[in-house]
C-alpha cells in the first residue's frame, strides 16, 4: 500500500513540475493561470473585440516561433512584483540576424480599438520581441490607435524597442526598460503621460517622440542610451506642450544627438527640474538640434553640464539654472549603451548641489509630478524639490533614527542671503557652521533648546565657490553642500 501511495505521489509531483499548455493559432480568452504555466504559443493569436484575456501572476508565456499576440479586445497581463508573468521565446538562437524569423517574436500588438475598457500590463517582463526586414515594425508592445491602456512595473529586455505607439492615449509608468534596440517610441500622439521608468542601455533611443503633443515626461532615468537619450521630432507639424521634468538624462550618446535631441516645428518645450549631464553628441553637449528656426525651448532649475553652451541656440527662458557635478552615488564611467548602467545608483549623494534646488513653486505649471520618486521616496518635501528623477530622502547621519530630523538650505545656488530651515524631533542645542572646501570656518553660530528655527545668514561677502554646512546637534552631525554664485 505504502508502495501505491508512493508511486501516485511521484507520478503526482511530475505532473505538476512538467504541466504545460499548447495554444494554437487562433482567437484566445479566459484564464491562463500559474498551474497550466508554461503557455506554448504556437502561432498567431488574438483577443478579439469584446473578449478578455485574464493572465495570472507567475504564468510563462512562452512563444515557439516568430508569432504575435494581437489585441482587440481586453488583455489584463496583472503580475505581482516578486511573481511576474514572462513572455519570452522559446528559442534565442539567431535572435540578433533581421534577415530571418529565428530566435524572437513579433511582439504584443494592441490595434484598432477605442471601445473596450482599460487594457493592463503589470509587472510584466517582456523581452526577445524581434524586428525582420520583410515583416511590419513591431516592438515588445506595440500600440497602433488604441486607448484606455496602462502599462506599469514593467521590465523590457532585449527588444527591438521596449514600446512603440502611434495615434493612441496611453499611461506609462514605473517601468524598466535595458538592453532593447530603443525603449520608447511615440508617435501621432495628441496625449501621452510618461513617467517612473528607467530607460537605460537601448542601442538607439531611451525614448523617441514623433509629431507629439501635449506629452509630459516625468521622473525618468534615461541613461547610456546611444543615438540620444531623447529624441524628439517633427513630421512638418507644429507640435506643442512638451514638458519634461524631474528627469535624470545622463551619460546618453550617438551620431543623432546627445542627452536631448529636437528639431524644427517644436514650440517652447519646457524644462523643469533636470539633470542633463556628460550626455554627448559628436563630443558636443547636452541638448542638440538640426535645423532649429522655429523651436524653442525654455530652461528652468536644471543641472545642466557646460550651461548654454550644450544648448540648442533657440532659448527662450533660462531661469535659476546650475552647472555642477550633480554627484550621483554610482554612475557609470563612460557614455553609451556598452557601459552596464543596470546595477548603477544614480541616486544623489548628500552633498549634492541638485537637493532642494528644484523649482520652489509648482502651482500652475502643470507638472504632474507623482507623489513619489523613482525610489518611492515623497516627490515634494516641504513644497521643495529636489533637481532629477530621485529625491534625497533626508540627511543622512552617523546615528541614524528611525525618524530624521529634517534640514533644508535654500536658494542654493544662492548669492546675497540663504536661509536655513530647521525641524527637530525635541528641542536640542544647535551648532551651524559653513566651512570652505580646504577646512577653514568661515560661520560659527550656536543655537539652545531649538526644535524648529529660519535662520538667514549673509553670504554677500563669501567668493564664488562651493562650500559645507555643517550642522551639530547633542546627537547628530549633518552635512550639506551649499553653492555660492
Amino acid at each position: 500500500m505504502k508502495k501505491i501511495i508512493l508511486i501516485l505521489a511521484i507520478i503526482t509531483i511530475n505532473i505538476n513540475i512538467y504541466s504545460q499548455t499548447t495554444i494554437p493559432a487562433g482567437n484566445v480568452s479566459g484564464t491562463w493561470t500559474a498551474e497550466n504555466s508554461p503557455y506554448l504559443i504556437t502561432g498567431d493569436i488574438l483577443i478579439a473585440t469584446g473578449s478578455t484575456l485574464n493572465i495570472e501572476p507567475n504564468v510563462t508565456v512562452e512563444v515557439q516561433g516568430f508569432y504575435k499576440l494581437a489585441i482587440e479586445g481586453q488583455l489584463l497581463a496583472v503580475g505581482e512584483k516578486d511573481n511576474l508573468i514572462t513572455f519570452t521565446i522559446n528559442d534565442t538562437t539567431g535572435y540578433s540576424n533581421e534577415n530571418i524569423t529565428n530566435g524572437g517574436w513579433h511582439g504584443i500588438r494592441f490595434e484598432n480599438n477605442t471601445s473596450n475598457d482599460s487594457s493592463k500590463i503589470i509587472f510584466c517582463k517582456i523581452e526577445y520581441e524581434k524586428y525582420v526586414l520583410e515583416y511590419d515594425y513591431s516592438s515588445g508592445v506595440n500600440i497602433d490607435n488604441f486607448s484606455k491602456l496602462v502599462i506599469s512595473n514593467c521590465i523590457f529586455y532585449h527588444n527591438r524597442a521596449g514600446i512603440g505607439a502611434n495615434n493612441s492615449s496611453i499611461s506609462i509608468f514605473n517601468n524598466l526598460f535595458f538592453n532593447n534596440n530603443s525603449g520608447l517610441g511615440i508617435s501621432f500622439t495628441d496625449y501621452i503621460n510618461i513617467y517612473n521608468n528607467i530607460l537605460i542601455n537601448n542601442q538607439q533611443m531611451g525614448l523617441s517622440l514623433y509629431e507629439v503633443k501635449n506629452a509630459h515626461i516625468t521622473n525618468n532615468l534615461v541613461c547610456n542610451n546611444s543615438n540620444s537619450g531623447i529624441w524628439i521630432t517633427t513630421g512638418g507639424t507644429t507640435c506643442y506642450d512638451i514638458i519634461l521634468s524631474n528627469n535624470t538624462i545622463c551619460n546618453n550618446t550617438g551620431n543623432n544627438g546627445g542627452g536631448v535631441f529636437m528639431d524644427e516645428l517644436y514650440t517652447d518645450v519646457k524644462f523643469y527640474n533636470n539633470i542633463l549631464w556628460n550626455n554627448t553628441h559628436n563630443n558636443t553637449g547636452n541638448i542638440f538640434n538640426v535645423e532649429g528656426v522655429n523651436l524653442s525651448a525654455s530652461f528652468y532649475n536644471c543641472n545642466i553640464q557646460n550651461g548654454t553652451n550644450s544648448l540648442l541656440d533657440n532659448i527662450h527662458n533660462y531661469e535659476n539654472n546650475i552647472e555642477t557635478d550633480p554627484e550621483f552615488i554610482n554612475p557609470t564611467t563612460g557614455v553609451g549603451w556598452e557601459y552596464d548602467a543596470t546595477n548603477k545608483n544614480w541616486k544623489l549623494n548628500e552633498t549634492s548641489p541638485c537637493i532642494d534646488a528644484g523649482t520652489p513653486d509648482t502651482t500652475g505649471l502643470n507638472l504632474n509630478l507623482p507623489e513619489t520618486d523613482l525610489a518611492e521616496n515623497s516627490r515634494i518635501y516641504n513644497d521643495i524639490i529636489d533637481i532629477g528623477a530621485y529625491e534625497y530622502p533626508g540627511y543622512i547621519n552617523v546615528n541614524e533614527t528611525e525618524k530624521q530630523d529634517y534640514f533644508n538650505v535654500y536658494p542654493n545656488p544662492g548669492n546675497e542671503t540663504i536661509t536655513i530651515l530647521s525641524i527637530l524631533n525635541q528641542p536640542e542645542n544647535i551648532q551651524l557652521q559653513i566651512i570652505t572646501q580646504t577646512g577653514s570656518i568661515i560661520y560659527n553660530e550656536s543655537f539652545e533648546n531649538q526644535d524648529y528655527f529660519n535662520k538667514q545668514i549673509n553670504i554677500s561677502d563669501y567668493a564664488e565657490g562651493i562650500y559645507i554646512l555643517k550642522i551639530t546637534t547633542e546627537n547628530n552631525e549633518y552635512f550639506k553642500k551649499i553653492i555660492i554664485q
